[in-house]
């Protein structure tokens, strides 16, 4: 199979890639194709997710298929790839890596200038940061709890439930529990592009 060769895109109007992340299974090959899209015509945009994510090494060492052609990605955007791909159906997003020609110079600088855009017209924005740990885990049952707590308060009572010590976030983060989940790696998150 070959190398997949990017088409170019208007540079001259605010285009972008999306990426239609074709269902499969846990084991098979990821597969997808592009789809082109323009701000400036509403009929081309069709909801997507925009990916964030830490690229981690950068050695390209696995493989997609997009349009029947071969294109090598990172193991860290592999695995969000492989977490994120539905079963049932085909996901639509925007994934820097894969959606700008990180070869062409010219789209990249297009693309950086709608950064803000695309983030900000994304149906959703996903964060990977990696497979879960046990401290990861520990840290984001505690911001579920968090986020369920603060749903039932208007931000008055937010504030002065806060300032009393009275969210109960769980089991999982009395004190003795809390330095693995204080400690644990966030290099993930040091080491990701800011946009």
């Amino acid at each position: 199979m070959d190398p997949y060769q990017y088409q170019s895109i208007k540079l001259d109007r605010p285009s972008i890639r999306l990426l239609q992340l074709h269902k499969g299974h846990w084991s098979d090959k990821i597969r997808g194709h592009f789809i082109s899209a323009w701000f400036d015509d509403p009929d081309s945009i069709i909801p997507y997710s925009a990916l964030s994510y830490t690229w981690g090494y950068t050695d390209k060492v696995e493989e997609v298929i997009i349009d029947n052609a071969r294109i090598k990605v990172t193991f860290n955007l592999h695995m969000a790839l492989t977490h994120l791909r539905s079963q049932e159906e085909d996901r639509i997003f925007w994934i820097d890596a894969l959606c700008i020609n990180q070869e062409n110079v010219h789209e990249k600088i297009h693309q950086i200038r709608q950064m803000g855009d695309i983030y900000k017209k994304a149906e959703k924005v996903v964060i990977w940061l990696g497979r879960g740990t046990e401290e990861t885990d520990l840290v984001m049952d505690a911001m579920k709890r968090l986020r369920k707590a603060s749903l039932s308060w208007h931000s008055a009572e937010w504030r002065d439930k806060a300032s009393a010590n009275e969210i109960d976030i769980g089991s999982a983060m009395v004190s003795k529990n809390l330095d693995p989940a204080r400690s644990c790696q966030c290099s993930a998150i040091n080491d990701s592009s800011l946009w």
